[in-house]
């Protein structure tokens, strides 16, 4: 029996997508997991890509989308003078300092 090639294309992607999401939703239950266990002592207010890798054991390459989807951020910094990834966990306070120069007079209204 001849196998329709338009059908049969979309059954192995949806196939290969259905897996592909059950590896998202295991390392998803991985992250979640980990920082339900962590105590807010240990928690850090960022964390690097790598730093997360080796705490959750998931590939750096694949976290990103995952970390995302729970809700962390992704923020570009300056740390020791170079620009660095940190991400933050959800509901954490930004590390960004404020861009451009300081001003001369605290309250501009009263100079």
């Amino acid at each position: 029996m001849p196998v329709d090639k338009s059908t049969h294309s979309i059954h192995i992607a949806a196939k290969q997508t259905a897996a592909e999401r059950r590896e998202v939703e295991r390392k998803q239950r991985k992250v979640i997991t980990w920082w339900r266990t962590l105590p807010d002592s240990k928690r850090d207010p960022y964390y690097s890509i790598t730093q997360l890798a080796k705490l959750i054991d998931v590939p750096a390459a694949s976290l990103g989308p995952v970390l995302r989807e729970l809700g962390w951020q992704r923020e570009e910094v300056r740390i020791d003078g170079n620009p660095r990834a940190i991400w933050l966990p959800p509901g954490a306070a930004s590390q960004k300092k404020p861009a451009g120069r300081p001003r001369l007079f605290p309250n501009p209204s009263t100079h």
